[in-house]
């Protein structure tokens, strides 16, 4: 059983003994990025409107019966896209690449607008690199939807820690492990995450305290729930991103 520290100077009291790990089984691919089939490509990409969603990014936990729905309003993303073939299924992985030309600064993962139990206002910090490993079927075609699961680094647990702001922070405050399921839509150029039926791949895996289980509304090991879209390209205030827009579109065909 492993400890971690979550938040800052917090050591955690309690943690999950056994997560699941994810098992990718892929064909291998070639993957292009605008004309291009080697090296990487730094890419950007911002939360958007699901079909049937009811926010951009939508966590639940669920402890016993009672399912506690967390959400953020806008989340951005950065890292670097692997072009060429690629043998397990490895398509991308989400870095700490920040850019100097966004009107907003933040490296890797930014989270704005996320709400919590009792609707407290909370945090959501990444334990980065996370990975985006595609394992579905692909063609030639420009319009697949490949299946896939985002990770942590190697495959292991993805993690982040999420506390409420403030005063608050001691009463709510814990870390995610596990992994998420997913598709990427060559049509839209959408990664979307489906993480959902509490199967127990994402966890509550620590505590900050004994008290920062969010008014016992989250414990060690309780399933969790992740959804949500984020579209590659542009971010919202349409800037290039160092040459972005001309480097893009992602495909996923068959390797030769």
């Amino acid at each position: 059983m492993k400890q971690r520290a979550i938040g800052a100077g917090v050591v955690a009291i309690a943690t999950v003994s056994a997560l699941a790990t994810a098992a990718v089984a892929a064909p291998p691919y070639l993957v292009t990025v605008g004309a291009s089939t080697s090296g990487d490509h730094v890419f950007f990409g911002t939360s958007v409107p699901r079909t049937g969603g009811a926010h951009e990014i939508d966590f639940q936990v669920r402890r016993g019966t009672t399912v506690t729905n967390m959400y953020c309003t806008d989340v951005n993303v950065e890292g670097n896209v692997h072009a060429g073939t690629s043998s397990t299924g490895h398509v991308a992985t989400i870095t700490p690449v920040t850019r100097v030309n966004t009107p907003e600064t933040f490296a890797g993962m930014d989270w704005k607008g996320c709400k919590g139990p009792f609707n407290l206002d909370m945090v959501v910090e990444p334990d980065l690199d996370w990975e985006i490993w595609a394992d579905g079927t692909s063609t030639t075609g420009t319009t697949d939807v490949i299946t896939g699961v985002v990770t942590g680094p190697g495959g292991g647990n993805l993690t982040a820690n999420v506390y409420a702001t403030g005063a608050n922070r001691p009463f709510c405050e814990f870390e995610v492990q596990g992994f998420a399921t997913g598709t990427w839509n060559e049509s839209t150029q959408t990664l979307t995450i489906t993480e959902t039926g509490f199967t127990g791949n994402l966890a509550i895996s620590a505590l900050a305290s004994a008290t920062s289980n969010c008014g016992g509304l989250v414990a060690v090991n309780d399933p969790a729930n992740f959804e949500g879209a984020f579209e590659i390209g542009p971010d919202d205030a349409d800037n290039t991103k160092d040459g972005i827009t001309d480097t893009f579109p992602v495909y996923l065909e068959p390797a030769p």
